[in-house]
């Protein structure tokens, strides 16, 4: 019998290393792995900061592995800025997530991160559907970021439909991760259990900063009482 813990990372925006941009889910699918898990990122084909995407031929998505992470990039369509187009390209990413994970075995454990909510609404879905345990990870606050910004009022029906999506991902996930202690407050108005939310922020690997730092003979930068100071 295999005890190996499989684990599937869902976010659109997860990066690696050499693709430059936000690694947490990259960084944290190694530390995993280390640990004896079995750790699968579902990201974008499309990469937001440039625009490449790494399917061109037409497949719904590309199976590679990389530093023994098993990397599914899920062909999404090509968008400029942050209009219908990014919308759109997000739409597909979840429907085609959801057709993806029918294909394959069930994992022990699902961990989603909201860049955006469908992503984690499909992951939800999965979860309850499959019987899986769910760690909801809230990274970007929807629709309360663009309420603040007033770029919504809080009656604006796509605010409610936002509002409605993360409740529903909030009162169903077994686990949340926050990464700002001040979320914990936001949280408490969906009164769900405080022992089931924690708190993880966006740590840096110490052992890349040296090594980049001696590659780019930046010495200053290793020189770290010198900072603390």
């Amino acid at each position: 019998m295999n005890d190996v813990k499989k684990i599937w990372i869902v976010n659109h925006y997860a990066f690696t290393r050499e693709t430059g941009g936000i690694t947490r889910h990259y960084d944290f699918a190694i530390e995993l792995i280390k640990r004896g898990y079995d750790v699968t990122i579902f990201c974008s084909s499309l990469i937001h900061i440039g625009g490449h995407n790494n399917i061109s031929n037409g497949d719904l998505f590309l199976q590679k592995n990389e530093a023994s992470i098993n990397m599914i990039y899920i062909n999404t369509p090509a968008y400029k800025g942050n209009g219908f187009g990014r919308m759109r390209n997000m739409f597909f990413f979840a429907l085609r997530f959801y057709k993806i994970s029918k294909k394959m075995d069930k994992p022990d454990i699902i961990y989603s991160s909201t860049p955006h909510l469908l992503a984690t609404l499909m992951s939800t879905i999965v979860s309850k559907k499959r019987k899986i345990k769910h760690i909801l990870e809230i990274r970007d606050l929807w629709p309360e970021t663009y309420i603040e910004y007033g770029i919504l009022s809080r009656h604006n029906p796509i605010s409610i439909f936002l509002s409605l999506i993360e409740r529903i991902c909030v009162k169903n996930a077994d686990a949340v991760i926050i990464t700002a202690p001040g979320m914990l407050q936001y949280l408490k108005k969906y009164k769900i259990d405080e022992n089931k939310i924690n708190y993880i922020n966006n740590g840096v690997d110490t052992k890349e900063f040296i090594e980049n730092a001696n590659k780019c003979n930046i010495k200053d930068c290793l020189d770290f009482k010198k900072h603390e100071e």
